[in-house]
């Protein structure tokens, strides 16, 4: 295929120059600080304060790499961690957030609406970042994409996996122009749920090590991120209910 030979000269090409390492750098650099002001920006969209935008957002970029780093850290036996997976950092973002809007003094469920999708956002850019880099790579495929370190053909997931990002944050964005932007705190059920469920999946098209029953560590990870995804939606039910609301019949 024309666009398969395409792909792996300029893969490749990059890997000669020796700046796949610095092209994954920059790329999940730029993605990050594209994320945070989309982030800041559909906080505005929902109607927070331009620092109770702002705040929430930072604290957010600032704090997922650490949470992937002790929550790895435990997962190894209290050892240093060679592989980085931000998703694992997923299922607690929205302590994180409710932490903040309490010092901030402002709704949870306003920060929880405007946190979460951040962290999906700089994902999109980083599976693309390692597309270029040669990792996190998918099975041998005849098909598939170039892997500069292999130098065979793999299945894309990577790429799979940013466009099943990019479909649940469009999916999100739609159902809050439903409801006129109205924050309800729905973001974080549906985006753990959502990207739990779809992972967990995908993660069988990953080409690295299978721990339980094909499970990577990864997909573990997503279990919780789904049954955090539950217990969240739970707690919004329950709120309603005291608040007088009229608790949804569904998600949507």
């Amino acid at each position: 295929m024309i666009i398969q030979q395409i792909t792996k000269d300029i893969l490749v090409a990059i890997a000669d120059a020796r700046m796949h390492g610095t092209m994954y750098v920059t790329i999940n650099a730029i993605s990050s600080y594209l994320a945070g002001i989309l982030g800041v920006l559909h906080a505005r969209k929902l109607g927070l304060r331009w620092h109770n935008a702002i705040i929430p957002v930072v604290v957010e970029r600032l704090t997922t790499g650490y949470i992937m780093s002790v929550v790895l850290w435990v997962e190894n036996g209290f050892q240093p961690g060679t592989i980085a997976s931000a998703p694992v950092a997923y299922p607690y973002i929205p302590i994180l957030a409710f932490l903040v809007a309490k010092l901030l003094r402002t709704s949870w469920k306003e920060v929880w609406d405007a946190v979460m999708p951040v962290p999906l956002m700089m994902f999109v850019g980083a599976r693309v970042a390692c597309t270029v880099a040669g990792c996190c790579y998918g099975y041998p495929c005849s098909w598939g994409i170039y892997n500069v370190n292999l130098g065979i053909y793999v299945f894309p997931i990577q790429l799979v996996e940013a466009l099943a990002t990019v479909l649940i944050l469009v999916a999100v964005y739609r159902r809050e122009k439903r409801h006129n932007f109205v924050p309800d705190g729905r973001n974080v059920p549906i985006i753990l749920i959502s990207y739990g469920t779809i992972r967990f999946f995908l993660e069988f098209f990953h080409d690295n090590e299978k721990i339980i029953f094909g499970c990577a560590s990864t997909s573990v990870h997503c279990l919780i991120m789904i049954a955090m995804g539950l217990i969240a939606l739970w707690i919004i039910r329950k709120t309603e209910q005291i608040e007088g609301g009229a608790p949804c019949a569904d998600i949507p």
